[in-house]
């Protein structure tokens, strides 16, 4: 998108910029055509080159960052490294965001250079002719994202929207609307014809809301495909085949529309390889032959190492097709960001990307499980993928840290701090190619004090992390719109600190029947009640601002269920002390866990419904 700025147009964008940035840009300015960011700064002229609106939108936030510096004389020059610098936001795991505050998001990726917002929406949009497609989910009207889009287009960011067209659909085909087409709860039935007049409704939707020639229609983690054709026929047919199949008539659906469409990569590598990061993936070729025309995304979140990402990406590129890169901010572990790992695997996923001169990079924020972290906290470590695109093989840590800091008013270590609520965060567990987590903060947070559902009464080695991080937040410099978020992120420590003293307390109380303690414990339960309640109301205001109402209800059920258990535990201990009770049953077990069964069974991702109760 070559840009032809007008006087009015620039002078928008400039005040802009200075509003966000609060640094004055009173200043002469020459602006020119330039393949090259450039931005100089001499006897109070400055002179900006760019080509797209992006370019001078982040030109004009590194003059500010000079100017706030105090510097009155210099001049920078920048080339991306990436033609498409891209932000993916999930709209789908149960936080639709608001118009106004998708705004404010584009508003910050204006000036860090991005270039494509990428929406993730499974089914909150409205689709005609299918009323339960995004029923109560905060579903976006068609004004809506027209909206969105005219807003990102205004400020030279493309939307592409990210469509399901086989798998993780399973919000929408739990409706007995879907049943016609749905393989399973989660997958669309390839072959037929109904599948396809609902991904022509899809497709068609995004057509008429969208300017894009481009079209992600993901394909990924698509489990079961083919069952019900082989069931029928009572004969075997390759699932790779079936998908393929489907696959073409997706994109012939797609061409009808003029999109070009994106496809994630394990759809090949899950039936070509070894599971989708598969180090050792050599496809045969005539199976690769018949993977039609479409880009194809290498998505890598989990990753440490530079040869890992490097022997993935070439792998991909084996498939024939144009391959895109799809990063990850850590924000879907829980309540809080994990911005320490989303450094340890992005970095070299930069450096190897910049090295295979990958020319679409995208970061993508998650919502698995909830959406419990804001999205706001994966804004500033956007400038993880923005520096890296501008400064190439020169960005350093430390420069990210500082521009980050400059342009989102946040101290990055505050984020590194946050990151020990998920401490120990294992990878590499078991299986060499991907990680398991162990998320413990989670865990505290929602585990029943009686029960103990974390897998563990040791915790030694957590517990002064927490209590140093809660140090950390407490003394942490930010701007004043960040206040609520922190307040936040502290009375969350304050409670998981209280909470791996209170575990193994009333336990060991309980064991040896020494019920001076279990009165200690009685008399601090109305004061974590309290806690709750207060985390409860920050998070509601926090969602409030951010997301739809819809998604909320299922946190607050949450809280609510929380602090329901901790009256129950105040009435039992009540009991119990005063005789009532005889035994306390919940405590009668012996706790049986070694560390090994924490990442077993699929706790290690820490799923609400794993930690909420011990069946059902």
């Amino acid at each position: 998108m070559v840009v032809n700025l007008s006087a009015f147009e620039f002078n928008k964008l400039k005040n802009k910029v200075s509003d966000i940035l609060s640094v004055n840009l009173e200043y002469k300015f020459k602006i020119y055509e330039s393949d090259e960011i450039c931005v100089s700064l001499s006897e109070d002229k400055v002179k900006i080159g760019g080509k797209e609106k992006t370019d001078f939108s982040r030109a004009l936030m590194l003059l500010a960052f000079e100017i706030k510096k105090g510097n009155n004389e210099f001049e920078i020059k920048e080339k991306r490294h990436f033609d498409t610098l891209g932000f993916s936001v999930d709209l789908s795991r149960n936080g639709v965001v608001k118009v106004d505050f998708m705004k404010k998001i584009i508003d910050f990726m204006a000036l860090m250079g991005f270039n494509v917002l990428k929406l993730y929406m499974e089914d909150v949009f409205d689709l005609p002719g299918y009323p339960h497609f995004g029923y109560r989910r905060g579903k976006y009207s068609e004004s809506e994202l027209k909206e969105i889009d005219d807003y990102a287009y205004s400020s030279g960011i493309e939307v592409i929207p990210s469509v399901q067209t086989l798998g993780h659909l399973s919000q929408y085909l739990r409706y007995c609307e879907a049943s016609g087409f749905s393989e399973n709860t989660d997958v669309l039935l390839c072959g037929e014809e109904k599948t396809y007049e609902f991904i022509e409704a899809i497709v068609k939707r995004m057509r008429e809301c969208f300017r894009t020639k481009h079209l992600v229609i993901n394909c990924d983690e698509a489990r079961g495909v083919g069952v019900k054709k082989i069931m029928k026929e009572k004969k075997y047919t390759s699932p790779y085949d079936i998908s393929i199949k489907h696959l073409e008539r997706t994109i012939e659906i797609c061409n009808k529309y003029g999109f070009r469409p994106c496809v994630h990569g394990d759809l090949f590598y899950g039936y070509l390889g070894n599971g989708y990061y598969d180090f050792s993936f050599n496809p045969d070729k005539k199976e690769i032959e018949k993977i039609p025309d479409c880009d194809i995304i290498y998505w890598d979140y989990y990753h440490k190492e530079y040869e890992d990402y490097d022997t993935l990406l070439k792998g991909h590129r084996a498939l024939g097709n144009n391959t895109l890169f799809l990063g990850g901010i850590w924000i879907w572990a829980g309540q809080l960001p994990n911005a320490e790992f989303t450094f340890d695997t992005m970095l070299p996923a930069m450096e190897c990307c910049i090295d295979n001169n990958v020319k679409d990079v995208w970061a993508a924020t998650f919502g698995d499980d909830g959406n419990e972290t804001n999205i706001a906290f994966a804004l500033p470590q956007l400038a993880i993928f923005s520096e890296y695109c501008f400064k190439g093989k020169a960005c350093t840590k430390e420069w990210i840290e500082e521009i980050s800091n400059f342009v989102f008013g946040i101290d990055m270590r505050a984020l590194y701090a946050m990151s020990s609520y998920h401490s120990p965060f294992v990878d590499k567990y078991e299986k060499p190619d991907y990680i398991f987590p162990d998320y413990m903060g989670k865990k505290l947070l929602y585990t029943d004090i009686l029960y103990n559902m974390t897998g563990r009464y040791d915790f030694s080695e957590i517990l002064p992390k927490h209590i140093n991080t809660l140090d950390t937040l407490k003394n942490s410099q930010y701007d004043e719109k960040w206040e609520p978020y922190f307040n936040y992120a502290k009375l969350i420590f304050e409670i998981t600190i209280e909470k791996m003293q209170l575990i193994p307390m009333v336990k060991e109380a309980y064991t040896n029947k020494d019920k001076d303690v279990l009165k200690e414990i009685h008399l601090k339960i109305p004061g974590l009640i309290s806690k709750y309640e207060k985390l409860l109301l920050l998070h509601e205001k926090q969602w409030k601002g951010t997301y739809k109402a819809f998604g909320w209800e299922e946190l607050n059920v949450r809280y609510s269920g929380t602090i329901g258990r901790l009256y129950y535990l105040e009435r039992v201990l009540e009991d119990y002390l005063n005789g009532k009770l005889s035994i306390i049953e919940e405590l009668e077990f012996d706790f049986i866990e070694e560390t090994k069964d924490v990442y077993t069974l699929g706790k290690n991702v820490a799923i609400y419904s794993n930690l909420k109760a011990t069946g059902i």
